[in-house]
């Protein structure tokens, strides 16, 4: 099973959410090629009757055994559904550099299921896979799109190829990484898009500082595209929160209404003692705040508005 990963990506749109499974050895012995996987994933997982338009129907991008390779057609990959012309399994087959990225990112088959509430596109990077807001590509050719996510891409290149700890950062004095890993949840999910105004939790993982002397602090901080902060949550300003160092520690930091204009920012994570700032990492993740009209004005905010700095609560185990 060499030519395999053996893994497939699934992603629901209805949630929001994703998660890497494994393709059981006897499915990959059994039917052969993409095309035959994904088959066996329709057949199994969807009742017959689903209408094809409906969330219930299955999109899958399927690469071979021999995607990737440099043999003759090595780069095709199938996309395989139900089709709404039949009523029956539909396929079509496609090359270019999609598929063998694919097979390179480490995934055998990509599985999309459900439904978005709103137009998103699917940033997969090796293990780091977002589900981002694309409603302000909606409408536009395919080139421009294409376009237009890579110019956003090359301007927000938060290093998203590389888990937290891997990503740059600066140090009062040389130390292993100390911000080790940040998750963001808003509407009871993980989430890296979420509407203006709303409710955002940070959670923080922090490690081996046990050594570092002196009350700390730490703070989340929102930074606009020319580096500027527009908003800042500090764990002692607003919530009184100091602590000691640790071998680990974990903090989160919640922030009832998010103040900022639709946009994407980025999010730098600083930790301090009464000295001035232990580590900063200046490009810890991006955010996307995108429009809700609260009040039903049916009129966009202003995107260069002022933004303050609203309470937030932290808290620490």
């Amino acid at each position: 099973m060499n030519a395999w990963t053996g893994k497939l990506l699934r992603v629901n749109l209805s949630t929001g959410t994703s998660r890497v499974e494994d393709i059981p050895s006897a499915v990959l012995r059994d039917y052969i090629g993409g095309r035959g996987v994904a088959d066996h994933y329709l057949m199994t997982e969807m009742d017959p009757r689903v209408d094809p338009f409906s969330p219930e129907n299955k999109l899958i991008f399927a690469t071979g055994p021999l995607t990737g390779t440099p043999v003759s057609c090595g780069a095709r990959y199938m996309v395989v559904t139900k089709g709404a012309l039949t009523g029956a399994i539909t396929t079509s087959n496609s090359g270019g550099h999609w598929g063998p990225e694919l097979k390179f990112a480490g995934y055998d088959l990509l599985l999309i299921e459900g439904q978005a509430e709103r137009p998103v596109y699917l940033f997969i990077y090796d293990d780091v896979v977002q589900i981002r807001d694309a409603r302000g590509f909606w409408g536009k050719t395919v080139s421009e799109t294409e376009d237009g996510i890579r110019e956003y891409l090359n301007l927000f290149n938060d290093g998203a190829d590389k888990p937290l700890v891997e990503r740059s950062r600066t140090q009062k004095t040389k130390h292993a990484p100390i911000f080790r890993a940040m998750r963001i949840f808003s509407g009871g999910k993980e989430t890296s898009a979420f509407p203006a105004g709303a409710d955002v939790r940070f959670d923080l993982e922090l490690a081996g500082f046990e050594d570092v002397p002196g009350n700390l602090t730490a703070a989340v901080a929102i930074l606009n595209h020319r580096g500027q902060r527009v908003a800042l949550f500090h764990s002692e300003y607003q919530q009184n929160l100091v602590f000691r160092g640790a071998p680990e520690r974990k903090l989160s930091c919640r922030v009832p209404s998010l103040p900022l204009a639709p946009g994407s920012y980025h999010v730098e994570l600083v930790l301090a003692d009464g000295f001035g700032e232990v580590e900063r990492v200046e490009r810890a993740g991006t955010i996307d705040v995108i429009f809700s009209d609260l009040f039903g004005t049916g009129k966009l905010p202003n995107a260069k508005q002022s933004n303050v700095v609203l309470p937030c609560s932290w808290d620490m185990n």
